[in-house]
């Protein structure tokens, strides 16, 4: 779809630029769609003309149109058919299309609005009804694109006043990380009995940076598309992590109720743990000093029940039918806090819960205040595939570690060498560990991007691991396009602790995505996983290995 004028984000839905909307016409008889193609051109819109139904089909999927002038009787495709798919795809629905026929019975001008259709127009007519009708239709159209433009708006403002709130918080935290890290590390350089204790400081420090980490991460990634299946308690922690240090301040109790071994669901994971954050953030500005929350996590029958109780002054009887509309808000979350809020937050919320198929509402406080209900459904349960780390015994991991040892190393023919890595990365102190770790290959470290492409031009490679967010002349993306194009192109672990990537969505030949922090033994296993792709003389152990889990060991 175009992108909306600014002369429409200032002024009036009412008036807008022509050259900002794209027209597509369908027609079988040349000479009338050159005409109607002429008039709308005239009128300053861009045109696309098509002959059937099917380069209709092909070209809007190039090219979405604003609106279509559609012919129903035309060869291979008929225009009701063509119109049938285009309301079912995602990307084409929201076209509006203005039917031309010389078909003028009622039925059959039902059996078009049936279709989809928005207008129709009898042949023949008049250019200036023409004229007219497609004016209107994209008058609609412009009033649409506002209003997207609009609720992206609102939504990205409630996302900052949402990330405001946690900003201190997470400042804290890192201070505190940071803190206990260099104090164990001016000790150490004063005293080097404090060596092993920073070592085990570091380790801890390093566990509980990922934990906020990831919960940032998936904050960040609210406007994926992408279910998966997930278990809920991660995201209720990552939830609770993200809120800690406002509750601290406020000198909050939080009580918890999680029922043990419920079952997994399919998430979105950041819209559900944005909307976690909301119920949490509600509660937490809705209490007084001192206050207390309570979340309670339980299975009934086909459903998983979150609910967030607070003993703040509730919702005032006037507002319940109210809490859920877009805008809606007194000062700050459900009118009891000092701060303002957007009025999103819930209605955010209540179209993520639809979403997944579920509900959110309120239901009967047990504390005094406001409880909020989010009921999820459980998917039908899927069978269980191969081992992970939890069950593998202390003999099942070393065993596991051999098979991954084997492949790096492992190399038969008379060409034997061991595997050659190309790390692209520019933080010298990853690049030490994953040399020391990998000591049966030849890792071969560059912090520049045109360095590291020259060297798997020149230089047999059998992997490249390739930091996304890599600063220098070239980024990530740009060294793994580059790389794309080689003769030989070769298999690439991406790596990133900031932004959820879809690695089906990448046009590369071999692609895997290793996140950030991530553990020794899970980029042993990744480097296992591409060895066994590339050399079809890999031990069959590696497979195994490959599918049963990672390592332990940290990073």
């Amino acid at each position: 779809m175009s992108t909306v004028s600014n002369d429409l984000d200032r002024n009036s839905w009412r008036e807008f630029d022509p050259q900002a909307f794209h027209v597509m016409i369908a027609d079988d008889q040349i000479h009338l769609r050159e005409i109607v193609g002429n008039v709308l051109r005239k009128e300053g819109y861009g045109v696309t003309l098509v002959e059937d139904g099917e380069q209709l089909l092909e070209e809007a999927r190039l090219n979405p149109p604003d609106l279509i002038v559609l012919d129903v009787m035309m060869p291979r495709l008929d225009g009701l058919s063509a119109l049938r798919q285009l309301r079912a795809d995602p990307r084409l629905c929201s076209a509006y299309v203005l039917i031309l026929s010389g078909q003028a019975t009622l039925e059959e001008k039902l059996a078009g609005f049936a279709h989809g259709a928005d207008d129709y127009l009898t042949k023949p007519y008049s250019i200036d009804e023409l004229r007219a009708r497609v004016r209107s239709g994209i008058r609609l159209r412009a009033v649409e694109r506002h209003l997207e433009h609009s609720q992206q708006l609102v939504v990205r403002q409630e996302k900052l006043a949402t990330i405001g709130s946690l900003a201190s918080g997470i400042a804290h935290e890192f201070n505190n990380i940071m803190s206990g890290i260099a104090g164990f590390a001016q000790l150490a350089t004063r005293n080097p009995k404090f060596q092993k204790r920073l070592v085990e400081i570091a380790l801890q420090q390093a566990r509980r940076a990922e934990k906020i980490t990831s919960s940032l991460s998936t904050f960040a990634s609210t406007a994926s598309p992408r279910f998966e299946r997930s278990p809920i308690e991660p995201l209720l922690e990552s939830a609770r992590m993200l809120v800690r240090q406002a509750l601290v301040t406020k000198s909050a109790t939080l009580e918890h109720s999680i029922e043990p071994d419920l079952p997994t669901l399919d998430l979105n994971r950041g819209q559900i743990q944005q909307v976690l954050l909301h119920l949490l953030i509600n509660a937490q500005e809705s209490i007084a000093e001192d206050g207390t929350i309570s979340v309670d996590v339980r299975r009934e029958q086909n459903v998983v029940v979150i609910e967030v109780d607070d003993d703040g002054p509730g919702i005032s009887d006037e507002n319940v039918a109210r809490i859920f509309d877009p805008f809606f808000t007194t000062m700050g979350a459900l009118g009891a806090s000092e701060g303002e809020g957007t009025g999103l937050g819930l209605t955010f919320s209540l179209n993520v819960a639809v979403a997944h198929e579920g509900t959110i509402e309120l239901v009967n406080s047990k504390l005094g205040g406001a409880c909020l209900q989010l009921r999820l459904p459980i998917p039908k349960p899927e069978p269980a595939i191969g081992l992970t780390i939890s069950t593998l015994t202390g003999a099942q991991e070393s065993e596991l570690l051999l098979a991954v040892e084997n492949v790096i190393e492992h190399r038969e023919g008379p060409e034997a060498r061991p595997m050659q890595i190309a790390m692209v990365e520019d933080d010298l102190t990853l690049q030490e560990v994953v040399s020391e770790l990998l000591t049966g290959a030849e890792v071969h470290c560059f912090s520049s991007g045109p360095e590291a492409v020259e060297h798997c031009r020149n230089s047999p490679v059998d992997v490249v691991l390739l930091d996304i967010h890599l600063h220098g002349p070239w980024d990530g993306w740009r060294v793994l396009e580059e790389l794309g194009v080689l003769d030989c192109s070769p298999p690439v672990i991406l790596t990133t602790g900031i932004i959820e990537v879809a690695v089906d969505q990448i046009d590369y030949p071999q692609l895997e995505l290793l996140r950030k922090p991530f553990r020794l033994g899970e980029l042993e296993l990744a480097l296992t996983r591409v060895a066994r792709s590339a050399d079809p003389l890999a031990p069959q152990e590696a497979a195994a290995a490959a599918d049963a889990g990672d390592s332990p060991t940290e990073l």
